[in-house]
């Protein structure tokens, strides 16, 4: 599980870390296998993209988010 798809404003920050993803079965933790494709630039308004993706039992499962980066003033 990843968080929720996000509309944050230009400069505003956005913890795009494991911080809040579930990656565990049968109560053992993946984070520590966690990898986090993408990027966002908070000063340029746009849609970004992250992947998170872990190996479990050689099974890759991914997940998107999208970080949408809003001017006000535009």
């Amino acid at each position: 599980m990843i968080p929720e798809n996000a509309t944050i404003k230009v400069g505003e920050q956005i913890d795009i870390s494991s911080e809040g993803v579930i990656a565990r079965k049968a109560g053992q933790s993946y984070l520590d296998d966690l990898i986090i494709e993408g990027e966002v630039d908070t000063s340029t308004p746009g849609t970004y993209e992250l992947v998170y993706r872990v190996t479990i039992d050689n099974k890759e499962h991914k997940r998107k988010r999208t970080i949408t980066v809003i001017d006000e003033n535009v």
